[in-house]
Parts: C-alpha cells; structure tokens; sequence
C-alpha cells in the first residue's frame, strides 16, 4: 500500500474495525455484522441503528472498548505517519459523541508525534509536519 491510499484492520470485542487514509484523511469505521443486525430487528431494539448503509453509525450501547480501539487506532496511525511521513493528515468526529472524546484522542497522538502540529476546528483535527528550514 502507499501514502495516498492505505488500510489497517484490527478486531475489538469481535467487531472488525477499518482504519483508512486516503486524500490526507483517517476514517474510522467499523463493519457491522449483518447477521446480529438482523437478530437485534428481532428483539425490537432500536432498528434503524442497525442500518448498514447508514453513513454515520450510532456506536453507543455496543459492547464495545472504546479505550481499546482508540488505542489500536493510534498506534496504526503512529505507525503510519513515522513510515510515510505526510505534510499533513486529519481526520474529522462524525458524532456529536465523538467530538467530545477526540479533542483527548488528538492531544494524546500529537504526544506521540511531535514533529506534527495539532490544529482543531469544531470536531475536525489537523496535523501539520513541522520542517526544518534551510539554511543558505
């Protein structure tokens, strides 16, 4: 895989989470199982949550470690960026939820990068390669 267009798997409490860059930008998403989609409709609970083409998934109430997975993605990312090294890389809260969390998440992974600059706007975070500049 290559800077431009690159992907991580990783599985947290049995649910398969992809990490992406592409265009500069991290997507977090994680793959919904349609078989318990289906058993969840069942049991009447909430169904339209369940919707696997719903572009912005509600995550509460899953299960799921969510320590876990910010740990499995920032050490993905870590990675990435000291192979790679772009100019810059974002990434962007899809919920409400999430733009509580990933102000923490972004300080917490500039700590790990410190040749990055962290800039935020709303729920979106922007990492900026500080270059040395060259002397004449």
């Amino acid at each position: 895989m290559s800077q431009n267009h690159w992907m991580a798997q990783f599985k947290v409490d049995g649910q398969l989470f992809t990490l992406s860059f592409k265009q500069n930008e991290f997507n977090l998403t994680l793959k919904r199982d349609v078989k318990k989609m289906n058993f969840a409709r069942s049991k009447g609970m909430n169904a339209w949550l369940a919707f696997a083409d719903d572009p912005v998934q509600d995550d509460v109430n899953m299960g799921i470690n969510a320590f876990e997975v910010m740990r499995l993605a920032r050490e993905h990312i870590v990675n990435f960026v000291y192979k790679y090294q772009p100019l810059y890389f974002c990434f962007h809260a899809s919920t409400e939820r999430k733009s509580k969390i990933y102000p923490r998440f972004a300080r917490s992974l500039q700590q790990d990068l410190p040749r990055y600059n962290l800039n935020s706007l709303g729920g979106s975070f922007y990492f900026y390669r500080q270059d040395e500049i060259l002397q004449p």
